[in-house]
């Protein structure tokens, strides 16, 4: 992104940190919506912050006069945000929260798998045990951090854009922020991977899509590849790979660049 924001990473980091050192952006196919949802004065939320691209990328678009909420429960992680954040300059604050959002608050069981020199790779889960089975590399770290109900805590933030991007916890988050995307009515962007949906959080891929469809929003899968949109058939599709990203919008106020069918 030029010299619009930096984003500090960890050197030996082959996840998020590597992508972004060699091409200088993190999921491309995100970040080239981010012009079209973040506008000046656009309050952003970011579940599931990572080291904070997309977080520091709203920043910047929405200007001083705008605001973003980086939520992100690994503490390495949170660190370099909050470093990166103070190299902001005519950008929104950003308000980085150490923590997992979740549908209670309290605590759960952070976890790398067995994958820490991938920071993206976090899990978390109230029940340590249904980490383990997951563990898919030697040394695995479990440590326990703060799980956040957005709308007790929260709830009386606008939200313009929301981002989630838990590894599976993405119900759970919903379910903690459900008022408020229901009276605010955000574009969102979300991972959708079904299996890890199902295992982490114990709800169906069907029963995560349908809850935007069920309360009016439309849904599009995000191209890897060119950020273009496809149309979501139903809650019944499932991505080929692994998992996808989708976008939804409410269905009654379409912004003239996507195209309605």
């Amino acid at each position: 992104m030029g010299d619009r924001f930096r984003v500090l990473v960890r050197g030996d980091d082959h996840g998020p940190g590597a992508e972004i050192l060699r091409s200088g952006v993190w999921e491309p196919h995100v970040a080239a919506l981010w012009p079209k949802l973040v506008h000046p004065g656009s309050t952003v939320v970011d579940v599931g912050a990572n080291v904070g691209f997309h977080a520091l990328h709203a920043a910047v678009l929405a200007g001083p006069a705008g605001r973003v909420v980086a939520v992100e429960p690994d503490p390495d992680n949170a660190r370099l945000l909050r470093q990166s954040c103070s190299l902001l300059s005519g950008a929104a604050p950003v308000d980085v929260v150490e923590a997992a959002l979740s549908d209670r608050n309290g605590t759960v069981t952070l976890s790398d798998l067995g994958n820490v020199g991938n920071s993206g790779a976090r899990f978390t889960h109230p029940n340590a045990e249904a980490l383990h089975p997951l563990v898919h590399g030697p040394a695995p770290a479990f440590t326990t951090v703060a799980a956040v109900r957005w709308d007790d805590r929260f709830g009386a933030v606008p939200i313009d854009l929301l981002k989630i991007d838990v590894e599976g916890s993405e119900p759970l988050v919903l379910r903690g922020m459900s008022v408020s995307v229901e009276r605010h009515r955000p574009a969102v962007v979300t991972e959708f991977s079904p299996a890890n949906i199902e295992g982490l959080a114990g709800v169906s891929g069907d029963e995560y899509l349908r809850w935007f469809l069920d309360r009016g929003f439309r849904g599009w899968i995000i191209r890897e590849a060119s950020g273009a949109l496809d149309p979501l058939p139903g809650p019944a599709w499932r991505p080929r790979d692994q998992h996808a990203d989708l976008l939804f919008l409410p269905a009654d106020r379409l912004p003239g660049w996507v195209e309605a069918r």
